[in-house]
């Protein structure tokens, strides 16, 4: 019933979506909807936002073409862009919206944890925790700017695109900057 209830809410969430801004979507809307009360969303989810979150990790697990992996900061990156143009009707309406500062913050988070697990793989605990955590910043600043930049243009630029631009840009660099960061300790 859990998993059912999720789903519902998630799919009332997406049909506000259709015709209202996100800013518009209360949580009395959803739950009238789906003949829930407030206590059952608060049960499953904290926010409208936190549906966003949710449909990122469960759409993310269940896609079997999704499964890139971690072994490369592309891997991630392309994990990414692929949840946000298979969410374009979610992500535009949370962008255009005045919550857009917690796309910005979940994206950025996103991409530091991914990035912060390819560094590790790579540096070998090399770096103190303050330049690991400087690098790991600039990276994901890097591909969140870029990434909203897509979103603000529509997402038309195909992902392996943008993911091969963003690795010559990055791979020339990257690997020296670790190693600097590293011979610098």
């Amino acid at each position: 019933m859990s998993d059912k209830t999720k789903l519902m809410i998630v799919a009332s969430f997406r049909n506000f979506l259709k015709d209202n801004p996100y800013d518009q979507v209360s949580i009395a809307d959803i739950t009238d909807s789906c003949g829930l009360s407030r206590q059952t969303f608060y049960y499953h989810f904290k926010s409208t936002f936190d549906i966003v979150k949710w449909i990122y990790s469960h759409e993310s697990s269940m896609d079997t073409s999704n499964k890139v992996g971690y072994g490369t900061w592309q891997d991630k990156i392309v994990q990414i862009f692929r949840y946000t143009l298979n969410n374009k009707d979610v992500i535009t309406a949370v962008y255009n919206s005045r919550s857009r500062d917690k796309l910005v913050e979940y994206y950025l988070y996103e991409s530091k944890l991914g990035i912060g697990i390819v560094l590790d793989m790579r540096s070998g605990n090399g770096m103190s925790p303050a330049d690991r955590n400087f690098v790991v910043s600039v990276a994901a600043y890097s591909m969140t700017g870029i990434l909203l930049k897509w979103i603000q243009d529509g997402m038309t630029e195909p992902i392996e695109s943008i993911v091969r631009r963003i690795d010559i840009a990055i791979s020339a660099g990257f690997h020296d900057i670790v190693r600097a960061f590293t011979l610098a300790n």
